[in-house]
């Protein structure tokens, strides 16, 4: 290869590295919350932009502001880029799957969907796309994944939100109390007389959808529960209420995909007041509108087929009352 070529290669090289800096930087509008992402110095990223900006011609950042504002031709560019980066990757899937390359898929589930349907999903989506690797976290933690491109799908239970993050309401998912299975659930349940019946309430923790909102109805109630255990998984939640530690929240979907807590606890339904949990598929704007519907399709068909089944087994019939 000449000598000009290779220096021409090594341009274009550094020139789309100092686009990505430049596509993180407007994204945080900080050069050290860049430098983080991007595991460089600070320095680094200035260097790089500043080098950007004599290329280009002009200013990319008001720098006597912070956070930093970007220009409006800045803007301009990261819409144009972004823009650009959306048609080529829709572009590249419908070759694929024009031409039978199969796709491959990242896909997070919170704990009770996954629980609950994973199985299902897999058999449906491996005639469909290519492999399929399946993830398990908290919702925030699954939304920061798909926002950050680790997970190209989610399926959540929060009501995180976000510009680059396209979101699809899928159920509704209604909540329950569970208790061990030898209480006496007093007829005139209510939330406060609940702080007094001799069990603790088991926390599920507050990185979780369900730990977050139980927090915000408490706090909205002025409810006041000792706080003795706390769980991140309803595995846990649900063996420790089973083995007559405490009561907790839970709902449809956790109980539906667990044959352990509909066998080894009582259930009942919440005093008034509780607002219905929500379930969503979350995926970058720029993800297949294709693939997404794919999915969705699919996750809707397993549920279905799922419930179908349950409600032919006499053990879970106290969910459909």
């Amino acid at each position: 290869m000449k000598q000009k070529d290779t220096h021409k290669l090594s341009q274009d090289s550094l020139f789309s590295r100092a686009l990505s800096v430049f596509l993180v930087a407007i994204e945080t509008r900080k050069f050290s919350e860049t430098a983080k992402r991007l595991d460089v110095t600070q320095s680094s990223v200035s260097q790089t932009i500043a080098l950007l900006e004599s290329r280009l011609g002009f200013s990319l950042f008001e720098r006597d502001t912070r956070p930093l504002q970007p220009t409006s031709d800045a803007l301009e560019l990261y819409s144009s880029i972004k823009q650009s980066d959306e048609d080529i990757r829709q572009m590249l899937q419908r070759i694929r799957m024009r031409n039978w390359v199969k796709p491959a898929i990242r896909l997070g589930m919170i704990e009770s969907v996954g629980s609950l349907v994973a199985p299902e999903v897999c058999q449906e989506l491996k005639d469909k796309l290519g492999v399929v690797s399946l993830l398990s976290g908290p919702s925030g933690s699954l939304f920061k994944s798909v926002l950050n491109g680790d997970v190209d799908v989610g399926v959540i239970a929060g009501e995180e939100s976000n510009k680059d993050v396209k979101k699809i309401f899928l159920y509704e998912d209604p909540w329950f109390l569970i208790f061990p299975k030898e209480f006496e659930v007093p007829e005139d349940l209510s939330w406060q007389s609940m702080s007094v019946m001799g069990l603790p309430l088991i926390y599920h923790s507050a990185d979780t959808a369900d730990g977050s909102m139980m927090q915000d109805f408490m706090l909205q109630h002025n409810l006041m529960y000792p706080k003795i255990y706390e769980a991140q998984s309803n595995y846990f939640v649900y063996a420790l209420v089973a083995n007559r530690l405490g009561w907790s929240f839970t709902h449809f979907f956790g109980l539906l995909g667990s044959e352990r807590g509909i066998r080894d606890m009582k259930i009942a339904a919440p005093p008034t007041g509780l607002q219905t949990r929500r379930l969503y598929l979350v995926a970058r704007r720029n993800y297949s509108d294709e693939l997404l519907d794919t999915v969705k399709r699919t996750l809707i068909s397993s549920v279905e087929e799922v419930i179908q089944r349950r409600q032919e087994d006499p053990s879970f019939l106290v969910l459909f009352k």
